[in-house]
This record gives structure tokens, C-alpha cells and sequence, in this order.
């Protein structure tokens, strides 16, 4: 069976991790084949570099709602490859490539990673664009377009909702949680040259306003008016990077605050941690957090989204109130001042991640919805 995943993207943020975790899960599987459509940059090379085919035809990454020249290219490769399944990986992805399979008879099984409503957003600084996208790509053409495809894929409860709120039928969604390779995070802690009594804190994400980093800066400038000792790294790229540098040096948090830039091996980060973090305003199923859970890592995180489902308030984590500095300061530092609870934590986390989050989870789910699709197709 050949899978053909669209995704447009030329950076590896966690719907490209996703992509590749379900490629690299689905092609180990005997008949079956998984290629991805429109990667560019980074993207192209970390698929390449785990020997997932890859069709590029962008040099550079540009919105395919931008590009009309693209549809048409998009259509022609799958017309060209004739797969016998199409996944598409985000709103604008999805809804051009539901119309592209109905024209080709070609069943599409698009993946929504989140979803938002401004009213259901965390985020108040939407503004006037993102109120005329939901209107005409969400309200209009995503009602249009949900009863045209056999399912579509929540990647968690919050983002079934969301999508429910956008007027696609309960009966058309179905919820699989998006899975991380369990095997390639250890959780065992690596030894490496630290400074003494110094606990040190990672955050991934992009960095950029939506994911909570003002807060993280925030937070550690109160801890270190508490005489605490931590480093907090940053891993990701983003636009506010520069922005948030300057403040950093402001706050004279030099010493306690760095931001590393993308990281190829992530896993080798998240294992010389000592907590993870994530501020996040809205959040469909963060991989991040899983991965961080997988590593045997206790976390800090903001309770939106599909973060809940993932994280349990005081059970294998600190779940904090969006836009709460103080809050996120105070979780940190009990969890820094408590090795006892920070390996409990951990511990608890990576048993609920190897037990609920991986892709030995949810390729099965997948493959069980393919038949069902197919056999509907010949009968």
C-alpha cells in the first residue's frame, strides 16, 4: 500500500517530527510505503537522512494558499504517483488536497494538529486577518469539505473539539494521539560537565510570541532574584529570537538563559536536562512534551490544548495557568529544590508515554482505518 503525505514545510517543527516518526513507523511495516510531498530545507534533508522518499517542488518553502502555481503541481504528483491513500498534514494542506483526491478518486485521510477558534484561543492578538481565515478557510471551506473524505484525524480530544466547533460532524472524526519512537529516547540521565547545585531547564519550541517564551524570561528573572541556580536552554528558531535575546541581556540573565538554535539529535538535550518546559497559549498534541516524558524528564507545562491529555497536574508534572510568570516561576522551583520529586515524576511520565504515546500505539489504528477505508472503496 503507497501512503503519500502532503505536508508544505521546509522547517521541522512538531507536525514534521510527526510526519517523520509515522514514516519511518509505517515503512518498517512489510507493503508498505510512505512518501511525503512538498518538503524543502530541513525538512527535506532530517526525511532524507531516515530514507523517507521525498518529492520537493519548492526551493525555498512558501504557503501553498499563496502559491496557486502549487495546487496545480501538487495534483499532477499525485496524479503521477497514484497512491492508494492520501494524508494531508494542515488546514490548508487538508482542504486542497480533499478536493485533489475527489478529483482523482483517490480516498484522503487528512491529520489536524490543532485548531483554533479565536473565542477558543488563548491567544487575544488575532486580529482582524486571522478572524477573515476562520471565516472563509475554517467555517466555509473546511464544513464543505469534511463530508467528502471517509474520516478526519484529531491528534488529540481538544483538537476533535475545536474541530467540532468549526462544523465537521462527530461521526466523520476520529481521534488517533499522534506516537514518538519510544526506542530512540533512553531514560537514563547522560553524564556531561555541569556546574555544581545548578539544575538545568529545556524548552523547545519556536520562538516566537504563541509560545509562552516572554513568560519563561519572566519566570527566571524571579528565580534568580531567589538566589536559585539553573540554566534554561532554548532549542528552536523563530522570529522573535533577536527580540528576546536583548532581553535577556537586559535582565542580566546572561549566565542562566541561552537560546541554542534548531538541534538535530534533540534526544541527547533532553537527556542531560533536569526539567522540561513549555509556556505554550495554544497547543493541538506537542510532541515535545511527549518526547520530554520519554526521556524520563519531569515537566512544567501550561494547561491548553492537548497538553492535559498528556501531562497530569502533580501526578508526572506541574500543569500551570497560561500567562502566569509567578505561577511557572514557583512550579520550577519547587521541582528544582525536590530531586526526590523530579525523579518520580519522570519515572511516572515515561511509563504513561511508552504506554499511551508511541507509534507501536498508533500505526496499528492507522492501518486498521486503511482497510476499513479500502474495502468500502472496492465493494
Amino acid at each position: 500500500m503507497k501512503v503519500l503525505n502532503v505536508d508544505i514545510n521546509g522547517w521541522v517543527y512538531g507536525v514534521q517530527k510527526y510526519v517523520i516518526n509515522f514514516c519511518s513507523a509505517l515503512n518498517k511495516i512489510n507493503g508498505y510505503q510512505s512518501i511525503v510531498v512538498g518538503p524543502s530545507g530541513d525538512y527535506l534533508r532530517a526525511l532524507r537522512e531516515r530514507n523517507i522518499e521525498a518529492i520537493s517542488f519548492q526551493d525555498t518553502w512558501e504557503k501553498i494558499d499563496t502559491a496557486p502555481r502549487d495546487w496545480v503541481k501538487l495534483y499532477r504528483i499525485i496524479r503521477g504517483t497514484n497512491p492508494d491513500i492520501i494524508h494531508s498534514h494542515g488546514t490548508k494542506e487538508n482542504i486542497i488536497s480533499k478536493v485533489i483526491g475527489l478529483l482523482l478518486g483517490i480516498p484522503v485521510i487528512p491529520v489536524y494538529h490543532c485548531m483554533y477558534k479565536q473565542i477558543g484561543s488563548n491567544n487575544i492578538g488575532l486580529g482582524f486577518k486571522r478572524r477573515m481565515y476562520e471565516k472563509i478557510y475554517l467555517d466555509v471551506l473546511e464544513r464543505l469539505t469534511s463530508g467528502i473524505v471517509p474520516k478526519n484525524i484529531a491528534v488529540s480530544v481538544s483538537v476533535r473539539n475545536n474541530m467540532r466547533r468549526f462544523g465537521i460532524p462527530e461521526g466523520k472524526i476520529k481521534v488517533i494521539y499522534s506516537g514518538v519512537n519510544i526506542n530512540e529516547f533512553e531514560s537514563g540521565r547522560m553524564k556531561s560537565i555541569r556546574r555544581k547545585n545548578t539544575t538545568r531547564i529545556v524548552s523547545i519550541s519556536r520562538i516566537d510570541e504563541g509560545k509562552g517564551i516572554l513568560d519563561i524570561i519572566e519566570a527566571a528573572k524571579t528565580m534568580k532574584e531567589k538566589n536559585s541556580n539553573f540554566t534554561i536552554s532554548f532549542i528552536g528558531d523563530g522570529p522573535r529570537l533577536d527580540d528576546y535575546q536583548r532581553l535577556v541581556n537586559s535582565y542580566k540573565l546572561d549566565g542562566e538563559v541561552e537560546f541554542v538554535g534548531y538541534v538535530k539529535k534533540i534526544q541527547d538535550v533532553l537527556l542531560r536536562s533536569d526539567i522540561f518546559v513549555s509556556a505554550s497559549y495554544s497547543e493541538g498534541f506537542p510532541l515535545t512534551v511527549i518526547e520530554a516524558m520519554a526521556c524520563g524528564l519531569p515537566v512544567v507545562v501550561t494547561g491548553v490544548g492537548g497538553v492535559r491529555e498528556i501531562v497530569d497536574d502533580k501526578v508526572n508534572g506541574f500543569v500551570v495557568d497560561c500567562g502566569s510568570p509567578e505561577e511557572l516561576a514557583n512550579a520550577l522551583l519547587v521541582m528544582m529544590k525536590n530531586s526526590t520529586l523530579r525523579r518520580e515524576y519522570g519515572r511516572r511520565g515515561r511509563d504513561k508515554a511508552l504506554g499511551e504515546f508511541s507509534t507501536d500505539r498508533m500505526i496499528p489504528q492507522y492501518i486498521s482505518l486503511y482497510e476499513t477505508i479500502l474495502e468500502k472503496t472496492l465493494s
